[in-house]
């Protein structure tokens, strides 16, 4: 094989004469949503609340978000590593149970068909860079990165994840992905890890020199389609990447289904928490939807209650990255309108806790859906009862953004809601 045909297999995926299988990767954080009709589970942030075995059955971000004005926090868990390191059991779901006799240092991927090579993101410390901004610099010493952002990827180790994706962010001014003593001394070395280290979207031929050298195995395809020329130049550097794929990541609220009208308005609501609501109330029920209703139209009919769904605008990654954390209009304008006019329950739609304490006196009831993607159902079923609430908070809920960052344990920590609240109520069924 030339050097310009094992290129353009490693760029493609492609079947070759020597049988060895090709390795592909598809971000898939909470579903394969490149997948159409895919279901899609709720994010990370909200699964943080949520019973480990029940997470392992849904399958990993291993990352602790501790600033929600960063983009991803959605990607983490929570902000308290115990609860990250629980969760870590979605990698049995993925890749298998290990088997008893297996090797500790090997990851296992048990079945052919209905089971895949977990990704253990992204290490490390990006979850607390400064001002929460996307892949910038994480300045904390040695002992708060190994207590609190690294605990998640020993536990990773342990139950074999297969792969773990490196960080486009700094630590202490070092980018993680030129740090040797990270990579490879303490996760190859110290952690003993094994298996395979991938590189998201790699941008030039140096970078790549220098991240091989520093531990990383895999560049992912680029959008920009250097690819070639890259890895052609890496390779006649006499750095080993083409040997690199065989070698070892209110306290008592239930809306009625029977009221004569009801209203269901706001930004976010969209079709699936609509159709929910829809097939929740009896049919006698007369439902109003309004994507911005005005003080008018409340006026003008008179609503048994209202919910009212509003949050954040989509966003993936760095263009989340939010130092207001306030929810954008029409959603302010749509629940003022509402709430002073009649009974509302608010549905905060959101990948992380935002700005809502100078409307709580406003609101009846306040509901953190987190971001509950293709199951709206799951939304209606706790607001009319079918289920009772039991979710706690997987991070704490600030008062105002001066405060951040604010974590369980900080010395001044004075919350709106604190980690771990959350009512519990019981189901009451069609009663």
């Amino acid at each position: 094989m030339t050097l310009e045909e094992k290129i353009s297999q490693m760029a493609q995926i492609d079947k070759h004469q020597t049988g060895i299988p090709m390795l592909y990767k598809i971000d898939s954080m909470h579903g394969h949503n490149s997948l159409y009709k895919a279901t899609l589970f709720p994010t990370m942030s909200a699964l943080g609340k949520l019973d480990p075995e029940l997470v392992k059955r849904i399958g990993v971000a291993t990352t602790v978000c501790r600033d929600p004005r960063w983009g991803r926090c959605y990607e983490s868990y929570s902000e308290d590593h115990k609860i990250v390191e629980q969760m870590t059991e979605i990698i049995n779901g993925l890749q298998g149970e290990i088997p008893p006799n297996s090797r500790k240092d090997v990851s296992y991927i048990g079945g052919r068909r209905d089971k895949v090579a977990a990704c253990a993101k992204n290490f490390v410390g990006d979850g607390r860079t400064i001002h929460g901004i996307d892949e910038n610099n994480t300045v904390i010493d040695w002992h708060e990165l190994l207590s609190i952002h690294m605990p998640g990827y020993y536990h990773s180790i342990i139950k074999g994840v297969a792969t773990v994706m490196v960080s486009y962010s700094s630590w202490n001014s070092e980018k993680v992905h030129g740090n040797k003593n990270l990579i490879t001394n303490f996760l190859k070395g110290t952690l003993n890890f094994k298996t395979f280290f991938s590189h998201f979207f790699a941008s030039n031929s140096a970078g790549i020199c220098h991240f091989r050298l520093d531990g990383v195995d895999r560049m992912t395809y680029l959008w920009s389609s250097n690819y070639s020329n890259s890895l052609l130049t890496a390779i006649n550097a006499a750095i080993d990447v083409v040997s690199i794929l065989f070698e070892w990541p209110l306290t008592y609220m239930y809306l009625c289904r029977y009221r004569s009208k009801s209203l269901t308005d706001g930004t976010t609501a969209g079709i699936t928490i609509l159709n929910a609501v829809s097939t929740a109330v009896d049919p006698s029920t007369e439902i109003v939807y309004s994507e911005n209703p005005d003080d008018a139209l409340v006026k003008a009919n008179s609503f048994s209650y209202a919910i009212v769904v509003v949050g954040e605008p989509p966003y993936a990654e760095g263009s989340g990255d939010n130092l207001n954390l306030t929810i954008p209009e029409p959603g302010l304008r749509t629940m003022t309108n509402v709430c002073r006019s009649t009974k509302c329950i608010v549905v905060l739609i959101s990948g992380r806790s935002i700005v809502i304490e100078p409307y709580l006196s406003s609101i009846n009831a306040l509901v953190a859906a987190w971001l509950p993607r293709t199951e709206g159902q799951a939304v209606a079923d706790v607001l009319f009862g079918d289920y009772g609430f039991t979710g706690k908070l997987p991070r704490t809920w600030f008062k105002t953004v001066d405060q951040l960052p604010m974590n369980v344990g900080d010395k001044h920590y004075d919350p709106l809601f604190p980690f771990g609240f959350g009512l519990t109520t019981k189901p009451i069924g069609s009663s």
